[in-house]
């Protein structure tokens, strides 16, 4: 197969993806839960984020984010699960859940267990519930459908993301309180004395 009927296969996917995205998915009961959980999820993290370290939140969401779109594009990239319903018609159709409720979730925990410890036990126990308790009911309300795809595969992959998360973003907190840390130092042995002058020498 060359380059261009991939293309043509591609284009007549998404006809496809895009028609019943139109005619089954669009407006639906499950599409406006998928709005609605979203919106609520924003609201309430939102109430209860620390602002003043915001920016470190964020970064740690964000580090979430890419890598459980990622994650998640590559499963369905190899037919092991799939969603019946889909926030907007993209190939391959992620789950808007990966960049918003996960993410949440994740930074949520990620401020109120800051040490190693309570950290991974709270991400083992949110993870747990998500992968062995949300995903059936979102295959049960046919938002989700899962082809052979191993659970405890998708569990260990959820729990690894984030720990990786806190570590590189912990990684790059210390270093730069350690730079933070230098610069006063490096200013003031930077400073030369100036001698004083003595009375009458300014005249």
């Amino acid at each position: 197969m060359t380059y261009y009927d991939q293309l043509q296969a591609q284009l007549n996917l998404w006809q496809i993806t895009l028609s019943r995205w139109n005619a089954e998915e669009l407006y639906s009961i499950s599409w406006w839960s998928l709005i609605g959980v979203m919106v609520i999820a924003y609201a309430i993290w939102w109430k209860i984020v620390d602002k003043k370290s915001l920016r470190n939140i964020l970064l740690f969401g964000s580090f979430i984010a890419v890598a459980n779109t990622v994650f998640d594009s590559t499963i369905i990239t190899m037919g092991l699960w799939g969603y019946k319903t889909k926030l907007i018609p993209t190939i391959p159709s992620t789950f808007p859940f990966d960049y918003t409720v996960i993410p949440l979730l994740a930074m949520t925990i990620y401020q109120f267990f800051p040490t190693w410890d309570k950290f991974f036990v709270g991400i083992a126990i949110v993870k747990a519930i998500f992968v062995f308790g949300v995903i059936p009911l979102l295959v049960h309300f046919q938002i989700m459908a899962l082809h052979g795809v191993n659970l405890f595969f998708v569990y260990a992959g959820m729990v690894a993301i984030p720990t990786a998360a806190k570590f590189v973003i912990d990684l790059v907190i210390h270093k730069e309180h350690a730079t933070e840390m230098k610069e006063p130092t490096r200013s003031l042995s930077s400073l030369s004395p100036i001698p004083a002058k003595r009375p009458g020498e300014d005249h």
